[in-house]
Order: structure tokens, then C-alpha cells, then sequence
């Protein structure tokens, strides 16, 4: 039922209760006759405020729906932002051409990695995934929140032709090194190992990753995660892999050596707490023994 429809039926209500009113008091007095006027005056007025709201209701959600209306899809989630990655199938196809759109959204051909990972916030893990995506990366980082990345999945999606191409996009330049991404995969390398074959360092890395799984929300917690990698866990070996001296030849504005050393650390929790952990070692392994030698090159 329209709004003009509903208004309609309440004035024909009181037109109809006016004229009964009428009909059965003709023969009182007329100061009865006065006050039911009177009444029912009182009540027309109070049902043209009620009115009055919610016409303004119906203009607002008019408004709401046509702005709703305008937000297609493609102004949503923009063709040039997702083509790129799809062919009929399977799914993600072209993971080579996924990593080179990173790479070049990121700048990492002049930027160093963990400056631009902060400033992108990416890859961002949420549960929201409702935002309209409004770049490549935004898209991406969508994806990243909606991909299965198991063991299984990861297996599955990754080919070693996949790998190779990827590998590819690293060989005919220096950017694999100058970006810092070389240190950081060595660092992720390193950390994984002094974890899993240090008693001392599992004891310290589980008490990180309850610290950063606790749900309360209390900044103390924060700064005791800091302390347990800049005091417990983090090695003198790890440490120097990613100094300033090792890290980046890109300006390193946002990245100093402490966030990095949490990002290594903090990292392997986030990937226990998926439980790709090996995998994702290994991808890692073999990335940098494919591309270190070949940075020696340049």
C-alpha cells in the first residue's frame, strides 16, 4: 500500500466518523455539537503532524534509495579493477599478473615494502568485507579476505608454473632487493627456524601469540607483545637482517627497524593461527633461494 494510499483512507475514516458523529446528535445541544467539533478538530491536527513525520520519513527513504540506486556495480567494484585476475576459469588464473599488479600498486620500483604495506594497510585481514572497493589493491585485499588459504587451497592455487612466473617478475630487475622484500623473506626464514628448534623461543613465541589473540581491549596488552619480541624473542641475527644497513635502498620513511622486527614475529602467529604455517615456509624458501642468487647479479 502507497503512502498517498494509507493518508487517503485515514481522512476518509475521519470524514466518515465526522459525518455519524453528526447524524446521531442532531438532536442534542449545540454546545455538545461544539465540543465534538472541537474534539475532532483536535484529532485531525494530531493525525496531520503524524502525517507530516512521515512524509519526511518517505522523502529521506526515497533519497536513500535512489543514491542506492546509482551505486551500480560498476561503480562499486570498477571492470579495470578485477579483470585483470579472472578468465573463464579456474579461479585467479593469472596469479603472475596478480603479484605484478601489487607490485606496481605498491610502487615497490621506488618505494620500500613495509612503508607501503602500512600506508596501503595491506594485506588487511577483516572480517568486514562490505566497503565498496575503490582501487586494485582494494579489490585484492578483498580477495585476500574471501580466498580459502589453507594448506589444501594454497597447494591447490599455487602451480610450480605459477611460481616460476611469479619468480619471473623478479629476475630482470633489482627490485626484489632494493624493496626490502629480500630481508623481510629472509627474516620471515630465520625467525621461523630459531622457533622451531628453540625451546626458549617456542616458549616466548606462544606467549606472544596469546597476548595477541587476547580479546580484551587494553593497550597494555599491545606494549607487552612489543616487549616479549624486542626482549625474548628477537635475535641478534634477525635483528641485523633487517637494520637499516640491510633493509631497503628505497627511503624508509614509516619503517623502522623495531616495526619490523614485530612484523617478522607477529607474522608466523597470524599464520599459526591459520594453520599454513609449513606451507607458506616453504613458499618462502623457495622464493629466496630461486631470486637471492640472482640479485647478486645486478
Amino acid at each position: 500500500m502507497t503512502f498517498k494510499t494509507v493518508q487517503n483512507t485515514i481522512l476518509c475514516a475521519l470524514f466518515t466518523l465526522v459525518c455519524a458523529c453528526q447524524q446521531t446528535n442532531t438532536n442534542t445541544p449545540k454546545n455538545d455539537n461544539t465540543r465534538v467539533k472541537d474534539s475532532l478538530t483536535t484529532l485531525l491536527s494530531k493525525k496531520d503532524s503524524v502525517i507530516h513525520v512521515l512524509s519526511n520519513q518517505v522523502i529521506s527513504q526515497t533519497r536513500l534509495l535512489e543514491d542506492a540506486k546509482s551505486k551500480t556495480p560498476t561503480d562499486c567494484v570498477k571492470m579495470e579493477y578485477v579483470n585483470f585476475l579472472f578468465t573463464d576459469s579456474p579461479f585467479l588464473l593469472h596469479k603472475d599478473q596478480l603479484v605484478k599488479t601489487i607490485i606496481d600498486e605498491l610502487q615497490l620500483d621506488r618505494n620500500n615494502v613495509m612503508t607501503q604495506v602500512w600506508e596501503y594497510s595491506f594485506p588487511y585481514t577483516s572480517k568486514d568485507n562490505t566497503n565498496y572497493v575503490d582501487s586494485k589493491i582494494g579489490m585484492i585485499n578483498h580477495l585476500w579476505n574471501t580466498v580459502d588459504r589453507s594448506t589444501e587451497s594454497i597447494n591447490t592455487l599455487l602451480t610450480d608454473n605459477d611460481k616460476l612466473k611469479i619468480y619471473d617478475l623478479f629476475k630482470h630487475n633489482t627490485i626484489y632487493k632494493d624493496s626490502g622484500i629480500a630481508a623481510i623473506v629472509k627474516g620471515l626464514i630465520t625467525a621461523y627456524n630459531e622457533i622451531e628448534n628453540n625451546e626458549n623461543a617456542q616458549y616466548h613465541f606462544n606467549t606472544l601469540k596469546s597476548r595477541l589473540y587476547d580479546t580484551t581491549d587494553d593497550y597494555s596488552q599491545l606494549e607487552e607483545t612489543e616487549r616479549i619480541v624486542n626482549e625474548d624473542l628477537a635475535s641478534a641475527t634477525v635483528t641485523d637482517i633487517l637494520s637499516d644497513q640491510n633493509y631497503s635502498t628505497y627511503p624508509e620513511s614509516y619503517s623502522y627497524i623495531g616495526n619490523r622486527v614485530f612484523y617478522v614475529y607477529s607474522f608466523w602467529a597470524r599464520r599459526q593461527a591459520e594453520g599454513n604455517q609449513d606451507i607458506v615456509y616453504l613458499l618462502l624458501k623457495q622464493l629466496d633461494e630461486t631470486l637471492a642468487p640472482n640479485q647478486e647479479e645486478h
